[in-house]
């Protein structure tokens, strides 16, 4: 017979406890709340565009050759996007990525509405890049650089539920329910004047707010837990305030 014995220690709380404190500052913070509405919104956006943009062609007597070159258009400037977004984002910064989607989303919506010859919409697929690839991949990096570690999951999947559920499903539903009552070309102008609104609104919302500190875990407690040798200057300032 063999006795084998196990030193275990359970470190699930005190990491839960803190990124509960994480999600908590997060979801109280007007900053990061306007970046994720605004999330919400440019998922409904796109919910609007993938639902019945074709739809919307096809009424306007597009053909299939038209509606095939405008899927290659639209999935070439995502693939585009994706290779070098983050040269993008390394110059102007996640927040103007965001704001040039919301600016990507406004002169898309404003094309559809007003175009009678179908194939005018090729333009505004050239900017699906940076109204839909530019936009996730700005979001996703710009809070996993951010939020604490032991949050960044939580907060992750908080974004995407905004971003791709919820905002989906709205578009698709307030959509729907415009290309009903008004047509497709209310619709598509009504959203491009609300893209500009949210793009003004989410401007000027960061502008007068600053970015809010996550709270830190208990540095001795939490490393010495995950066992973890800290450097000197956290245990000299540990024995400081110890003294």
């Amino acid at each position: 017979m063999v006795v084998m014995g196990f030193d275990y220690t359970h470190v699930m709380p005190i990491k839960s406890l803190h990124s509960l404190k994480a999600v908590a500052a997060f979801l109280m913070s007007f900053y990061y709340m306007s970046i994720l509405l605004t999330s919400f919104f440019m998922g409904a956006c796109n919910g609007v565009i993938v639902s019945f943009l074709y739809m919307y062609l096809e009424d306007l007597g597009a053909v299939p050759l038209l509606l095939g070159i405008a899927s290659f258009i639209s999935l070439s400037s995502n693939v585009l996007m994706y290779i070098f977004v983050h040269d993008v984002i390394e110059v102007i910064g996640h927040i103007w990525v965001i704001m040039c989607g919301l600016g990507g989303y406004t002169v898309r919506f404003i094309i559809y509405s007003q175009i009678y010859n179908p194939w005018f919409v090729l333009p505004g697929e050239c900017l699906q890049g940076i109204s839909s690839a530019a936009i996730s991949i700005a979001l996703t990096s710009y809070f996993a650089a951010d939020v604490p570690t032991v949050s960044m999951t939580t907060i992750q999947g908080i974004l995407y539920m905004m971003h791709m559920g919820l905002g989906t499903f709205a578009g698709n539903l307030i959509g729907g329910a415009l290309y009903d009552l008004y047509g497709a070309r209310t619709m598509f102008l009504l959203f491009g004047i609300t893209s500009c609104t949210v793009l003004v609104i989410f401007f000027f919302a960061l502008r007068v707010t600053e970015k809010p500190k996550f709270p830190e875990p208990d540095c001795k407690t939490y490393l010495e837990l995950e066992g973890i040798n800290t450097n000197k200057k956290n245990v000299g300032k540990e024995t400081k305030e110890d003294n």
